[in-house]
């Protein structure tokens, strides 16, 4: 089963790292564009690029029994991979997802229907997701299934009310941390490949078909989106991205594991809930200097906080906060 995931991670690379120029070049030409405005003489820059990363998935998905009968034709085994309820309910939910970025990219909705709206979105989940125990970090296993809380089972409470919160929530702390070139991208390859390796110490390797898909494709658009970015990804990368994450830590049952190296992001929320809790304006954009160092609004931003105290370049800050989330993702293997 590892082989057919390396590849379907190899071949979603492959395909995006190809189309990624040819998609440059249509969405700059069709006017698709959004100033930098980290950069001197804030050029214009194609947006909504992560949807070359979606389609991927979905080809790949797609073609996955052709793949499958190749690789055994190849191998000279005779092991059928099919895509199971499990793997269509995860790309339900992502191109739901995907499809609520594009709407936000085209009528900029308020932050209230990004909140509420992407709610009804992990609905599907209900269907294969029954939850009886969750593991809490340092006390065991807590039975859900015969605990009753305002006349219901915790259980259901659980699945209705919490795990539609959690992977609701996800998609909005990838978003929210992002505004320099790569760190979207970098930090979501960073989350995604940490579950992936935390799959494979647990030999959880079922339904790991899409996230490894997204991937590959996240890393190869990375290439292109990292400092000078060619492309953004667009909310169509940040929710569809976002949702496969967190989605999969569902699935897993990796919820406490998935707090835990989504601080950083958290820490970033925080602080934007500080800022409106202090009825502070909330500024998205610094800009740069002559000498192409960042000028920031405030400390109160986690792409913020380090630029507001030293002197830092774009890429600087970005590497400082992969650095973070690579410090969280260890240490939640390690404690985990």
């Amino acid at each position: 089963m590892n082989i057919y995931l390396f590849f379907a991670m190899i071949f979603s690379f492959i395909m995006t790292f190809i189309t990624v120029p040819y998609a440059i070049k249509k969405l700059s030409n069709s006017g698709k564009t959004v100033t930098d405005v980290y950069k001197k003489g804030n050029p214009e820059i194609p947006t909504n690029g992560a949807i070359v990363v979606f389609f991927t998935v979905l080809v790949i998905c797609a073609s996955w029994p052709l793949f499958n009968r190749i690789f055994n034709r190849l191998s000279g085994t005779n092991e059928l991979i099919f895509l199971d309820s499990i793997d269509m309910t995860i790309l339900l939910v992502i191109s739901l997802f995907a499809i609520f970025g594009i709407i936000d990219d085209l009528l900029d909705l308020s932050w209230s229907n990004k909140l509420f709206i992407p709610l009804l979105f992990s609905f599907p989940v209900f269907t294969i997701y029954d939850p009886v125990s969750i593991t809490v970090p340092f006390f065991g296993d807590f039975d859900m299934s015969s605990q009753v809380a305002f006349g219901l089972l915790v259980s259901d409470i659980f699945k209705v009310i919490v795990i539609p919160i959690y992977i609701m929530v996800v998609p909005n702390l990838i978003n929210m941390h992002s505004g320099f070139n790569g760190l979207q991208t970098g930090l979501s390859s960073i989350l995604m490949a940490t579950i992936i390796i935390k799959c494979a110490l647990d030999s959880a390797f079922d339904n790991l078909l899409v996230p490894c898909a997204f991937l590959g494709g996240i890393v190869a658009f990375w290439y292109y989106n990292k400092y000078p970015a060619s492309i953004f990804e667009g909310n169509i990368g940040s929710l569809s991205i976002g949702s496969i994450i967190g989605v999969t830590l569902v699935l897993k049952n990796y919820l406490f594991f998935g707090f835990f190296i989504l601080l950083p992001h958290i820490t970033d929320f925080l602080m934007f809930l500080y800022l409106k809790f202090k009825k502070r304006p909330f500024v998205k954009f610094g800009r740069v200097d002559d000498k192409g160092i960042l000028v920031v609004p405030n400390p109160i931003k986690m792409k913020f906080l380090l630029p507001y105290y030293y002197n830092m370049t774009e890429p600087q800050a970005v590497h400082s906060l992969y650095f973070i989330t690579i410090l969280f993702c260890l240490g939640g293997l390690i404690i985990f």
